[in-house]
């Protein structure tokens, strides 16, 4: 009830309009921010980056200063604040095709850090800065992959062979020592959330409803995660929240969760 999310949501609006917002836990001071998509909060807790129109923007979160970072005709999307507020990763196809790219927070200096003919993106920050989670379809499926924060070392953390498994929104726990994210189990026709080792280990399941869940995010403490989910009969996605042993589920609001606080 103390925490406070970042939030996306086109519930209210016909066609496929969508708003960034912020909330305490248990509800109350529902602010929407600004017009976006894939919304990430500053480090600071004083900004928010996003999607829109292609290119990736930062807004205060009172929704004052909205400032265009890359403004390039290629597509941008999936923005990320490095832990110590100095860098922003986001997927770009300024090069033809999909990449990780990394840039200053005023949107200089942009370097390509995969490098690669596959397609890559969606990058998170590890929490000491020192590495970054992401997905690749390098192997001819889609899999989970890291990397130093300079685009060395990349490594393949998950195994995956068929395209329909669509591992996605990698996303490290608070300690580092974990990563989350969304895949295909093959078991039904819905995609859960699973949690693996930061070394690609001990690989399991939290979630198994009849919906399917994604975009997972951690609490403050690393015991629950964030995700939304939905179906056919509900296509419009809810965020919940459970903890890692899978015991207890909460329901909050319609919605597509990002970011999951301690308020400052």
């Amino acid at each position: 009830n103390n925490g406070l999310f970042v939030f996306s949501d086109r519930a209210e609006t016909a066609g496929f309009q969508s708003f960034i917002y912020t909330m305490r836990g248990d509800g109350t001071e529902l602010t929407k921010v600004t017009a976006g998509l894939f919304p990430d909060l500053s480090p600071d807790s004083t900004q928010i980056s996003y999607a829109i129109n292609q290119d990736i923007y930062v807004v205060n979160i009172d929704g004052s200063n909205l400032i265009n970072l890359t403004n390039h005709p290629a597509w941008e999307d999936y923005s990320d604040w490095s832990p110590d507020g100095t860098l922003i990763a986001f997927g770009t196809s300024r090069d033809g095709n999909a990449e990780i790219y990394s840039m200053n927070t005023d949107g200089s200096n942009p370097i390509n850090l995969t490098n690669n003919s596959a397609w890559d993106g969606e990058p998170d920050w590890s929490p000491d800065g020192s590495q970054i989670v992401f997905v690749s379809d390098r192997t001819g499926a889609r899999n989970i992959y890291v990397m130093d924060m300079n685009g060395s070392n990349q490594s393949q953390l998950t195994n995956y062979a068929s395209w329909t498994s669509w591992p996605s929104r990698p996303t490290w726990s608070p300690d580092g020592t974990k990563i989350a994210f969304n895949a295909d189990s093959g078991t039904d026709s819905y995609e859960d959330i699973f949690v693996m080792d930061s070394d690609g280990s001990n690989l399991r399941t939290i979630t198994n409803l009849a919906t399917s869940e994604s975009g997972p995010v951690w609490s403050p403490d690393g015991s629950m995660i964030a995700f939304s989910a939905n179906s056919d009969a509900e296509p419009v996605p809810t965020f919940f929240a459970i903890t890692i042993d899978g015991a207890t589920l909460l329901s909050f609001r319609k919605g597509t969760v990002s970011n999951w606080i301690t308020p400052p």
